[in-house]
């Protein structure tokens, strides 16, 4: 009887174990800064760091084939038109560039900056997709979640209003 007691616990706590590795591997996002991150242009140039610099940036992680994502998109295309001199929105991917290219003809009249990482995003710990990041003026995480974001919601227009602001 005992022993029966101990295996169902056992293995409760390893299912429970299981979970929380799962949860954490696929819903938290990852540690990332922006100034550190090596990306390039859809043909291939290095992208200088440096032209996101003194602004709020909108970093998105995302794949052609994750309908979330491109459900995202028409969202951060408004949001990227909000404050074009103090805020950037740019959307990554590791996928290759023919889908990435054809992808930013679309929204070629947008504001968003489409590019690629040099190193693939799992190498990045981004598992989840989209997983998206606001970064303050200063390059400070401000903002972090896995899976969409109402880009236009009420909220989110008084945070970058706030961060834009400078507040």
């Amino acid at each position: 009887m005992n022993n029966k007691w101990f295996q169902q616990i056992a293995i409760g706590l390893t299912v429970l174990l299981i979970a929380a590795g799962l949860y954490y591997y696929y819903r938290i996002p990852p540690s990332i800064s922006i100034s550190k991150l090596a990306l390039k242009t859809l043909d291939g140039k290095p992208f200088p760091n440096s032209i996101l610099r003194n602004k709020v940036v909108i970093v998105d992680f995302y794949q052609t084939w994750c309908g979330p994502c491109m459900a995202e998109l028409p969202e951060l295309a408004k949001t990227a038109e909000l404050y074009p001199d103090d805020m950037g929105v740019v959307c990554l991917s590791d996928e290759d560039s023919t889908k990435l290219i054809a992808l930013a003809r679309k929204y070629a009249d947008s504001k968003i900056i489409f590019l690629q990482t040099v190193n693939p995003l799992k190498g990045l710990g981004v598992h989840t997709y989209p997983t998206n990041y606001i970064f303050n003026r200063q390059g400070k995480k401000v903002l972090e979640k896995t899976g969409t974001v109402d880009w236009q919601s009420s909220e989110m227009m008084m945070f970058y209003k706030n961060q834009v602001g400078g507040n």
